[in-house]
């Protein structure tokens, strides 16, 4: 049995993570358990057991999802559990963050200083930065917007918000894409504003085929995250 350890940024990342990891082994015997981070600063923090599964003989793939709630955190939470993840067998140990509110034109110092903090070793280690939110990656795969409502084509959104579809340099020409996803689901009425049923609305309709071939060539932040989880179905 394969395991791998993902630290994320929030539910949102979570629960499009879960989605995207059933999607890639359906065929296979996947089994999740997801924690989330609670406390900090000047309290202990600790993780709550949100999922569990236990594996069966048949379980190939076992995967820990940490949820830090918290962009700022998880970086810190992936380095104090890395030690004892590699003890307990993992194969693979990434993270996934968002950028915003962090601008654009910072990235590159985000991204050094989050390399000063990653940990050689034989196992693959990444840390992913979103570029500027998991969401931005939704928008990418624009073929869902009319699965959640038939009269949210591309021509309506155009019409009503003035993005054309499909966006050119969608990673740094949206500021803030969450808000982005809002704006073009409330012409039908329909909101996104992270709760989880809206997350859990947005992930269901998203076609994975195409996130996994087109969209992740057109987004570096996107394809780079892939590129590890390929690296750990394959291996």
């Amino acid at each position: 049995m394969k395991k791998l350890a993902i630290f994320v940024e929030g539910p949102t990342e979570e629960i499009f993570v879960e989605k995207l990891l059933l999607e890639i082994a359906r065929q296979n015997s996947i089994v999740f358990t997801i924690k989330r981070f609670s406390g900090g600063n000047e309290c202990v923090r600790s993780p709550k057991i949100i999922q569990t599964a236990s594996p069966t003989r048949t379980t190939e793939y076992y995967i820990l999802i940490y949820t830090s709630c918290n962009d700022e955190r998880v970086v810190s939470d992936y380095k104090e559990r890395y030690a004892g993840l590699l003890t307990s067998g993992y194969e693979m140990i990434i993270a996934l963050r968002d950028l915003y509110p962090i601008a654009y034109e910072n990235l590159e110092r985000v991204k050094t200083s989050i390399n000063n903090v990653l940990i050689s070793n034989s196992i693959p280690n990444n840390i992913h930065i979103a570029v500027r939110e998991v969401e931005t990656w939704f928008l990418g795969e624009y073929t869902h917007f009319e699965k959640i409502d038939g009269d949210i084509t591309l021509d309506s959104i155009q019409s009503k918000t003035g993005y054309l579809f499909p966006l050119s340099e969608y990673e740094e020409s949206i500021l803030h894409p969450a808000k982005t996803l809002d704006e073009i689901y409330n012409i039908k009425g329909y909101r996104y504003l992270k709760t989880a049923n809206q997350v859990q609305r947005t992930v269901t309709h998203i076609n994975y085929e195409n996130l996994l071939t087109t969209v992740r060539n057109e987004m570096p932040s996107l394809n780079g995250f892939l590129n590890d989880i390929d690296l750990f179905f394959k291996k």
